[in-house]
């Protein structure tokens, strides 16, 4: 009956959270004169937010909040211990073959296949944030970037690599970035597998899961779970995997990783927002753990890069630098934001199921942690 009471619990909060979907709202800005959906309806951009997360951590609290009453054995020290993790040969050599295959399949693509129509509407954000900066010799100031200066700007790298500024130059470019995080995600994935407390069969794992992750890495699909731009996210996580798996403090590694706080917001301002959000979470693990090199390290990267860009960036730029960023957090929403419906209603079952399945992802993990103390290392 114990196992069976935080379930319950999680099915309570789900309901609960259903029910009072609706109420959690937060009143329209009046003044607002962006049209959109949002402005439309007269709905304030931040209640899909905060519904999606108490939806989510609700049941999920309740369910912890229970589980650990009904669990207080699992409790141990040996969560924050750490475990030694040795190196696989045979995983790096696989490792190595998987990207050299990676490789060949780069080179052996038909490039006739990506000479499709002008997509008027991307293509010419990319194109014309660096027509502006070739010809205005100017950053922030002199355009207007609605993913990030070296987001919007990517064909300057493919410029200075093939002295040529076209379409074509930087679809390539695109492509090469999916070999990029093909070679990333084989990284990572080899970091995962040879952290886990397994004594046979590691390969067989890796196999299964690097094939099955790099599948989400295409070259011909526009949209995929590992799109191009992803890219400095995936750099960043092998990073932070390095420290949580090194065997001593890596403080070089620690400070490079604060500097992708500055870094991940030049290349795109959503994805260097998450990273910044995981930054803080990283450092609170570090601190929790009593990692106390590599929280001062990390500390270090960040406020270096920083104060770097503050130098060397004239004051004018820092200032349209962060107008843009604050707009695009502000104003996005109101521009292209769709109302998330309300779980379990009609026409919701595709929406319902993304929240469900975060959920359970959380339950499971749960689970998974206090069930496998006596087994699986911190890392």
């Amino acid at each position: 009956m114990k196992k069976n009471i935080p379930w319950i619990f999680l099915i309570f909060g789900i309901i609960f959270s259903t029910i009072i979907w609706g109420y959690i709202s937060v009143p329209y800005d009046s003044s607002n004169s962006i049209n959109g959906q949002y402005s439309l309806n007269k709905i304030h951009p931040l209640n899909d937010t905060l519904r999606g997360l108490f939806f989510i951590f609700f049941p999920l609290s309740l369910y912890f909040i229970t589980f650990i009453k009904f669990n207080k054995e699992l409790i141990t020290k040996k969560i924050f211990q750490s475990k030694k993790i040795f190196s696989n040969k045979n995983i790096d050599n696989l490792c190595i073959i998987l990207i050299v295959f990676s490789i060949l399949e780069f080179y052996s693509l038909n490039y006739n296949n990506f000479l499709g129509s002008i997509d008027v509407h991307h293509e010419g954000t990319f194109l014309t944030a660096q027509l502006n900066y070739f010809s205005k010799n100017q950053i922030w100031t002199g355009t207007f970037f609605d993913y990030g200066f070296l987001g919007n700007s990517i064909g300057i790298f493919s410029n200075s690599l093939f002295d040529g500024y076209s379409i074509g130059i930087q679809r390539f470019f695109f492509k090469s970035l999916v070999l990029l995080n093909k070679v990333l995600i084989i990284l990572i994935c080899r970091k995962v597998i040879i952290s886990i407390e397994l004594t046979s069969k590691k390969e067989v794992l890796f196999l299964i899961f690097s094939l099955s992750s790099i599948t989400l890495a295409s070259f011909y699909e526009h949209v995929t779970p590992f799109h191009p731009r992803i890219f400095i996210y995936l750099i960043f996580t092998l990073l932070v995997f390095n420290i949580i798996t090194a065997k001593n403090n890596s403080y070089f590694v620690s400070f490079l990783v604060g500097f992708f706080s500055l870094l991940s917001i030049l290349f795109y301002w959503d994805i260097g927002t998450y990273i910044n959000v995981l930054l803080i979470i990283f450092l609170i693990y570090l601190f929790f753990i009593k990692n106390y090199g590599n929280f001062y390290s990390i500390i270090l990267g960040i406020l270096s890069s920083w104060i770097i860009f503050f130098v060397f960036t004239p004051g004018s730029e820092i200032k349209e630098f962060f107008n843009q960023y604050f707009i695009i957090i502000n104003v996005s929403d109101y521009l292209i934001g769709i109302e998330f419906p309300k779980p379990f209603s009609d026409k919701s079952t595709r929406h319902t199921k993304a929240l469900l399945l975060i959920i359970f992802s959380g339950v499971f993990l749960i689970n998974y942690m206090f069930d496998k103390l006596k087994n699986e290392s911190l890392e």
